[in-house]
């Protein structure tokens, strides 16, 4: 559980409330000298950073939060796997009723095995780099260096600028993107001395 003490206006309104702001068990609920203005999941709500503090959508209403950890509060809210904030973590797992509407019935789809996206995209990249490794090792090793060092940049830049590390997905932050932008920098090195 996390508790945020700050104000809380609607866009296009200049007078802001005193509020507290507690993120708990996948909700939002926000109260107000003592009453509750909202309560709700946060998959239901968006939140985007602006230079006048974090703008939260919700029910088709548009709330300016502003707390003194800001970041942080906008992390609690943010993008997650629940809510991806545009959809793009969805397409990971299929949705019920794509499931009703697929085309195979299901004796059709007794005698093959299917494997995941990600599976099947992992060893494809498994296989490219073993083919890389063995015929083309100079360009195996620009390929893992021009990704370090584009982990590392952005990584970097991210940590120097907290709105880009609040709009980053979640399972990706800062620190993570640079920690991998090094690593990778040091196997791209080892392997262009081995191979």
């Amino acid at each position: 559980m996390e508790v945020f003490e700050g104000t809380v206006r609607i866009a296009g309104d200049p007078e802001a409330l005193p509020a507290e702001l507690v993120v708990a068990g996948n909700r939002l609920t926000v109260s107000a000298r003592q009453q509750e203005i909202g309560d709700w999941l946060l998959s239901d709500v968006s939140c985007s950073l602006e230079p006048d503090g974090c703008h939260v959508v919700v029910e088709g209403e548009e709330l300016v939060v502003s707390v003194p950890e800001l970041l942080e509060f906008a992390a609690a809210i943010g993008p997650h796997v629940d809510n991806p904030g545009d959809g793009s973590l969805r397409e990971l797992e299929p949705r019920q009723d794509d499931e009703a509407d697929s085309p195979d019935p299901p004796d059709a789809a007794v005698g093959r095995i299917s494997f995941p996206r990600m599976v099947q995209l992992g060893a494809g990249a498994v296989l490219v780099t073993i083919g890389l490794a063995i015929w083309a090792p100079v360009v195996l090793v620009g390929l893992i260096l021009l990704a370090a060092l584009g982990s590392l940049l952005v990584g970097g830049f991210a940590l120097l600028d907290p709105y880009l590390a609040v709009r980053m997905p979640d399972p990706f932050n800062p620190s993570l993107l640079f920690r991998a932008g090094v690593a990778g920098s040091i196997v791209a090195l080892g392997l262009a001395v081995i191979l």
